[in-house]
This record gives C-alpha cells, structure tokens and sequence, in this order.
C-alpha cells in the first residue's frame, strides 16, 4: 500500500500515480476475466467450443476450433492442456493412418476471443479405430484411450508440462477382432476406461462384449487381465465408476437403459456380487428412438459420482432426462 502526500508530490507525479493504478486495475480485471471458468464442448458440427461462465451464471461462447476436428472426447490437464480424441482430423501433417485415429494434444487459446483454432502442440495414433473415451492417470504420465469400433484399449506417453504425446506403451485388443456388423453387440466396442487411485488397475466397460474388463496395469508397458465381469443379458454397460470410499462400482447399462451397484473389492480390485439393479427411466415411457441406430426409445449416456459419494446421477438420452441418487 502507497500512500500519497498531496503536499509534497508534483502534480504530474500524481498524474502518473493515477495512470499506473488504472493500468492496475485494467489488468487486475483482465485477469480476473482469464480465470473465468471454462467448459469445452464437442459439437456435431465436428468443432469444439470452449464456454465461459460468469459469476452471475450467464455463459458466453469464447472460442472455438476449426470445422473438422471433430471431437468425439475432450479432457483437460492440469496445465489446461486440451487433449481430444478424433476420427478424422483435416491436417495432412496430423499422425493418422487406415488402421488407427487420432489423439491430439493442443490449446484452443482459452480465453482469447479472437483465437478460432486449436492450435496443434502435438499428435500421436490412438492404437484403434473409432475413438470414443480418453482419460489420464493421476501423475499425468499416460493418456488412456478406448477404440470403440476395433476393441483396442491403448496406453500413450505424455509429457503433461509440454503437452508431448509419446509413443503407445501398451494395448490391448478385446474379444477376438471380428464384428458380425449386426447390432450394437456384435463384437468388442470398449466404451469407457476407469482407472483406481492407485493408478495399478484399470476397468474397461465393454458394450459389445456385456462385460467389464478388469486389467493389472502396474506395469505400464506390460497389462495383465485379471477378471472378465459379466452384465445381464443385453444390458450394454456403457460407463463404470468407482465410489471414492465405500466398496463399490457403479455401471452403467446403455442398451437398457439402467444401473448395476456392484461390490468392488479395494484390496484385490476385483468386482463381486450385483448387489442392486435400477432402470433409470420410467417403465411405461414410449417414444420413437433418438437415432436411427436406436433400438429404444432411450438409452443411458453418462454417469457421474460427486466427489463426496452423496450422490450418482446419469443421463438419459431419448427420454433427455437426469436421475439423480
């Protein structure tokens, strides 16, 4: 804190003060402005749109990358490093090839308005075909990523200080490569990756197969596949999550439209007993399916665990809906 003696300062050194607490304050407000929360949207259109919410809850667009990129999962590291999974990319000088897509690491220049790419740090192959779901261990050393049409599951290196996508360490592929082209289960389609605290083993949810996929992965470059957990009969597990305390999983059934609360054993990290079942819409709900791949009128999309473990609540797409435990 300065403080200014009026009768002992010139009055153009008070003029100078005034201006230098002005420049203070614009960029004070700047940066207030640059730490507005942000959220990031993969749009049909194939662009991802970065979002800004202002404290009084209004939400204004900030930027936006090129058509194209066409994300089909987006995460963000601890550097604010934006990590996207696509099928396509229209850069000639991206890593992609007729067996494998691609895992971008880059930066949509968030919050800078008047920057409309994503700019491009770094690209590597994903290790499948038809990537659906990337996700990051806890030090940020691997990007983990699901090939929903080829069952690959791929560990790639990273360099979360840079935003350097390495070489792929790991991968495996599920079930036994070939696909009848009848019906959401006619081969492996991994879905979803959830990884324990310990970052040592990982759950795969597999739509295709019924099953989650339980692999020891303490050793990142070699995996064992310790447990294959069965659902219902044409469930379509989707997405699986693991309570932050209490011994359990949560997975959820695409295909049904429901909800497994299963027992998770911490020490082994295996999945035990179905211990209930839900159906998260309304049983007599009738309506012409979403999409033209549909086979109901609904279909559940994503489940989320609040940090706390109070409260689970998934989404409904076809009925558009969130239940909430």
């Amino acid at each position: 804190l300065t403080t200014v003696d009026s009768t002992r300062t010139s009055q153009p050194e008070i003029l100078l003060l005034c201006l230098l607490l002005c420049i203070w304050l614009i960029l004070t407000m700047d940066q207030e402005k640059r730490a507005m929360p942000h959220f990031l949207v993969g749009c049909g259109d194939g662009m991802l749109r970065a979002f800004g919410q202002q404290d009084d809850g209004a939400v204004e667009a900030v930027c936006t990358s090129r058509a194209g990129l066409k994300p089909m999962c987006v995460i963000v590291d601890s550097n604010e490093h934006i990590l996207v999974v696509t099928p396509h990319v229209d850069d000639e000088s991206l890593t992609q090839t007729d067996d494998t897509d691609t895992i971008l690491c880059g930066s949509l220049a968030v919050p800078l308005a008047d920057s409309t790419h994503f700019v491009t740090i770094s690209s590597q192959s994903c290790g499948g075909k038809g990537p659906c779901f990337i996700t990051l261990n806890e030090a940020e050393t691997h990007v983990f990523v699901a090939s929903y049409e080829t069952g690959h599951v791929s560990a790639i290196a990273y360099d979360s200080t840079s935003g350097v996508l390495g070489s792929v360490t790991a991968s495996v592929r599920l079930g036994n490569g070939t696909y009848t082209e009848k019906g959401r289960q006619d081969g492996s389609h991994p879905h979803h990756i959830e990884l324990t605290s310990s970052g040592t083993t990982m759950l795969v949810t597999d739509l295709g197969l019924n099953t989650v996929e339980v692999f020891d992965i303490s050793d990142i470059e070699s995996w064992t596949h310790v447990q294959s957990f069965p659902l219902a009969p044409n469930a379509g597990p989707r997405q699986c999550k693991i309570h932050p305390s209490i011994p359990v999983a949560y997975v959820l059934h695409e295909l049904d439209n429901g909800l497994s609360v299963v027992h998770f054993d911490k020490s082994s990290n295996l999945l035990g007993d179905v211990l209930a079942t839900y159906s998260l819409i309304p049983k007599d709900y009738n309506a012409p399916p979403p999409f033209t791949f549909y086979t109901a009128p609904s279909h559940a999309a994503h489940i989320e665990v609040s940090p706390s473990g109070n409260h689970v609540l998934c989404s409904n797409r076809g009925h558009n809906s969130i239940t909430w435990f």
